[in-house]
């Protein structure tokens, strides 16, 4: 499935973003600890640089979606039929899909405010709506994801209800 493979590829480009987000927020905090303690000089506006590149971690998401590597509770479902199990994730999918459209609609939304508005971080100045659209991106790929998940689980599930 073409859609599948453009999904996979996609979060796994997100992901490598996402992984560079991080390792910058590990440097420049390793950074800002030792200019503390060596010339007591710390990095300005350090905390807000490492709440602007966390923003960047939702775009991990849709790759831990993909290969099943988030936090799953299936202690309560191994109790039932697999049947119900399988109605059950499909369901579930289902709920994702719609609470990931909604991070996606609402981060886009307040990106848009954020920019009327021009908000931006009190000590360096840098603007918060960017930030937003990264964590819109995330959500976005995301609820994709989440449909390719229902469309290669739809079979599945259509031949358990026959």
């Amino acid at each position: 499935m073409k859609f599948f493979r453009f999904v996979v590829a996609l979060s796994n480009i997100l992901s490598y973003f996402a992984l560079a987000m991080v390792a910058v927020i590990g440097l420049f905090l390793s950074a800002d600890v030792f200019m503390r303690f060596a010339f007591n000089r710390p990095i300005v506006g350090a905390l807000e640089i490492s709440q602007m590149f966390m923003s960047g971690l939702v775009l991990v998401f849709p790759r831990c979606a993909l290969e099943a590597r988030h936090l799953n509770i299936t202690f309560v479902l191994e109790f039932f039929p697999k049947k119900f199990q399988e109605v059950a994730n499909f369901i579930v999918l289902l709920l994702s899909l719609f609470v990931s459209f909604m991070l996606a609609w609402q981060s886009a939304s307040t990106a848009v405010y954020l920019k009327q508005v021009g908000r931006t971080y009190s000590l360096i100045r840098v603007p918060y709506y960017p930030f937003y659209w990264v964590m819109t991106a995330g959500f976005v790929v995301l609820s994709l994801a989440i449909i390719a998940l229902l469309l290669s689980r739809k079979g599945e599930v259509n031949s358990i209800e026959s």
